[in-house]
């Protein structure tokens, strides 16, 4: 019996560590076609942006990356210095424009890392590829829509030409992306048609008690089988 036990034990040690390796768990591709302004101290400062996701089981969120650039022209990679990235997660809410972000879920201000990937946005902007790594796993369920907000504070909107750093597009998607103005605080969806953010979300797949279970036992009757 004391064998058996430990057969069942390693499987579901097996299971868990199979729900633990990462992987992408939600991802919308760039096009290199345009950028959306999403910088609190750029020419745009009062523009507030957000795209929704949903995930088919309950996950455990490691990291967020993102695309973007900076303008006007020539900022490029001495944008990067200006970086102040803040990263927030909304729950679902609705309103008379359809589904919008509602409460906040998460938030933090994340150390975040840039890659110039080598290409260029409409042939004119470099385009940047940004990682932030939680600190601890977020843990996100299954079949729930939520909204990512990712914004940035370069400062680049008191430039002589003022500046910005924008969020790149990821092409048209019926949700779209959502925007707000801080005269009223209130989400809506873009007057200037859908369109789909780029990003990408990391982690893995949160194994359920049942499946576990279910593992486990297989393991033990398998093992007393060949007994």
């Amino acid at each position: 019996m004391k064998t058996a036990l430990t057969f069942a034990s390693l499987a579901l040690a097996s299971l868990s560590g199979a729900a633990v390796a990462q992987t992408t768990l939600f991802e919308q591709l760039p096009i290199l076609d345009n950028i959306i302004s999403s910088d609190s101290s750029g020419s745009d400062e009062n523009q507030r942006i957000a795209d929704d996701f949903v995930f088919g089981d309950a996950v455990d969120v490691t990291s967020i990356q993102w695309w973007g650039a900076y303008t006007p022209l020539g900022t490029d990679s001495a944008g990067l210095a200006l970086d102040d990235f803040s990263i927030t997660i909304f729950s679902n809410g609705t309103n008379a424009t359809g589904d919008v972000p509602d409460q906040i879920v998460f938030q933090s201000s994340a150390s975040v890392t840039a890659v110039d990937t080598g290409d260029d946005i409409l042939g004119l902007v470099d385009q940047f590829l940004y990682t932030a790594t939680l600190d601890t796993p977020l843990t996100l369920n299954g079949n729930e829509r939520y909204w990512l907000q990712v914004l940035n504070n370069t400062g680049l909107g008191a430039g002589d030409p003022p500046g910005s750093w924008g969020w790149e597009v990821a092409g048209e998607e019926p949700n779209g992306f959502f925007a707000t103005r801080s005269g009223d605080g209130n989400w809506s969806r873009a007057t200037a048609g859908t369109a789909a953010l780029a990003f990408r979300i990391n982690g893995s797949v949160v194994p359920t008690p049942g499946a576990a279970a279910v593992f486990g036992a297989a393991g033990l009757v398998a093992f007393r089988r060949r007994r």
